[in-house]
């Protein structure tokens, strides 16, 4: 998928769900979101990576589903 992310799916709403799923009662628990924390640069930079494959064979998102995406990433509000 070229298009990982849009108004409403993608990494922005895969990471608020983690903190909403994830139980944070024991040691492991933390443990496992920290692991998920650092790696998610690598997650964003793949889907950078595919974006930017997409803008290239011209296989990007229609504009309407990409409005306000930037505001959404820019101020946490997934």
């Amino acid at each position: 998928m070229l298009n990982p992310i849009n108004s409403l799916e993608g990494i922005h709403k895969d990471y608020s769900f983690w903190i909403d799923a994830m139980p944070f009662e024991k040691e492991l628990d933390f443990k496992k979101y920290i692991h998920r924390l650092r790696a998610l640069a690598t997650q964003v930079y793949e889907q950078i990576g595919l974006m930017r494959e997409a803008v290239r064979t011209g296989w990007t998102n229609h504009r309407v589903s990409m409005v306000r995406i930037t505001d959404i990433i820019e101020l946490g509000n997934f």
